[in-house]
């Protein structure tokens, strides 16, 4: 009996003359033999009654395996001694009833296959890449091989037989999960079923090696990782902090906890259902309250920390930065209180003057709310308005010449208010003008009899007379308004008496004035 291609059965025929007459060339044929392997290939002489044995071999191939059996037959020929060819005799197989049946050789059918499976953790600890060796161990094929794996969720059929003592490796990819992650660790087996050619089933459980039924367990190295970014914003008097708590790591984190002692924080917890998972954050918000010391300062700084568990027990911890990667402490500025500077102002006795009180004001590190002006105090001998723009319009009484003040105080964006500024003006008079030429032309330009400085006084008087000393205009408090109407070009004299307010007595100008129309320069 043989169990793989590639066995040798061997053969032996025993030929004898059953005649009366002797026989020679006697020629054995074996279809089934291996070429050349019929020994002898001739026998010379046979006797009546006489015997001779004759040995065949035949080398076993895997289909033959596979069938489970070989059957052969030899067949005989001689010649008589007057030539004549005795005709071919089948071969018997000495081991039954029947009469001239072929030699059936049963063949061991031995199926066998196995399965080892081997794992590799990719770098970022998300995956494993599963290889499944699958050999024949047997010495038949094994058709319909299939690997199941339930834990990643394979059946995989492989699209040719396997022939004894060939393997075959097949891969296959499993995402974790996160109890994988935070067991540390991922167990499990494959199997591999076929089918021998007699339609036995048989199959193996993985291992870690071709002997065992190891399960392959791959280790998933635990990262702890938390971080804790800390942010502020500033509204009136008070801070409000943000910390983003980010489980960084690979494994789920719980009994989480901050910690800050400028606010008063100590081993706060924050409760996360489940606990916090890879990848995800969670926020908590808590507010501060400005000191007189910060606004001192100008800005607050500070930072704080997270603790939490990993599945293992081991405590991971970080300390509050700007950003996932750093532990910058956490900076807001906050306004200073803002400086109002004085200011000074020179205008003309009964002339307004806009005052741009803020353009030197310092806001510090907010802004001026230009609708918060404030007046103090108010002007002795004027009046003030605060104007929309965050500009102050001053007015001193009609016909005041002199110094005078107010002050104010501003607010900034923030609500903190400044110092009180103090705002210093001076009205004063200044020499009249009276022009000696008008060209009323009706060209817009020159057109009437403009007098200078004539709105700082309390009164006036006007009187134009010609060369004849006849009076043409006169005008009490003229208000820059003759054209000369009616009158020819020439020259005429003007007699200008003003009163400043509170005085009793005029002051008297006079000359000459030319009209003229038709001007060209």
């Amino acid at each position: 009996t043989g169990s793989k291609a590639g066995d040798i059965i061997n053969y032996t025929i025993v030929v004898t003359n059953t005649g009366n007459i002797t026989l020679s060339n006697i020629i054995v044929s074996d279809a089934g033999a291996d070429t050349g392997s019929v020994l002898p290939a001739n026998i010379a002489t046979l006797a009546p009654n006489a015997s001779a044995s004759v040995t065949a071999k035949h080398t076993l191939t895997q289909s033959e395996i596979d069938n489970g059996s070989f059957s052969n037959q030899a067949s005989v020929s001689g010649n008589s001694p007057n030539g004549t060819v005795v005709g071919k005799q089948k071969s018997d197989d000495p081991n039954t009833t029947q009469i001239d049946d072929s030699t059936t050789t049963l063949l061991v059918s031995n199926p066998a296959i196995t399965i080892v499976k081997t794992a590799v953790l990719s770098t970022d600890g998300n995956t494993i890449t599963y290889s499944f060796n699958i050999k024949n161990t047997g010495n038949v094929t094994a058709s319909g091989v299939t690997i199941t794996d339930a834990k990643i969720g394979l059946i995989r059929r492989l699209p040719s037989a396997l022939a004894p003592g060939a393997s075959i490796v097949e891969t296959a990819t499993y995402t974790l999960t996160q109890a994988d992650k935070n067991a540390r660790s991922v167990s499990n087996t494959a199997t591999v079923l076929a089918q021998a050619p007699n339609g036995q089933p048989f199959s193996d459980i993985s291992g870690t090696a071709e002997n065992n039924d190891t399960p392959t367990v791959t280790l998933v190295p635990e990262k702890g990782l938390i971080s804790l970014v800390k942010t502020a914003s500033f509204t009136g008097n008070k801070i409000t902090y943000t910390f983003t708590i980010k489980n960084v790591g690979n494994v789920s984190l719980d009994v989480i906890q901050i910690s800050d002692a400028k606010l008063g924080l100590a081993n706060k917890s924050i409760a996360v259902a489940g606990g916090l998972l890879p990848g995800a954050s969670v926020l908590a918000t808590e507010m501060y309250t400005l000191t007189q010391a910060d606004k001192d300062l100008g800005s607050v700084s500070n930072t704080a920390s997270v603790q939490a568990s990993a599945p293992s027990g081991i405590i991971v911890q970080d300390v509050s930065g700007t950003a996932d990667g750093n532990n910058t402490p956490t900076i807001i500025t906050v306004p200073k209180s803002p400086i109002a500077f004085d200011d000074k102002g020179e205008t003309k006795a009964n002339s307004p003057l806009v005052i741009d009180v803020l353009g030197n004001d310092d806001p510090g590190n907010s802004t001026l709310d230009k609708l918060t002006i404030e007046l103090v105090s108010s002007p002795t001998h004027g009046t003030v308005k605060v104007n929309a723009d965050g500009t102050i319009t001053y007015t001193p009484n009609p016909g005041y010449t002199g110094a005078d003040s107010f002050q104010y105080r501003v607010k900034d964006a923030f609500g903190y208010s400044t110092n009180v500024a103090t705002v210093t003006l001076n009205s004063n008079f200044f020499e009249i003008k009276v022009p000696n030429l008008f060209t009323p032309n009706g060209d817009g330009i020159n057109d009437v009899f403009e007098i200078r400085g004539l709105n700082q006084y309390g009164e006036n008087q006007l009187q134009i007379v010609n060369r004849w000393g006849n009076e043409v205009f006169h005008a009490t408090n003229y208000q820059n308004n003759w054209t000369g109407e009616g009158l020819n070009e020439g020259t005429y004299y003007y007699l200008l008496r003003v009163k400043r307010i509170g005085s009793n007595e005029y002051e008297v100008m006079k000359g000459y004035i030319t009209l003229i129309r038709a001007f060209k320069k």
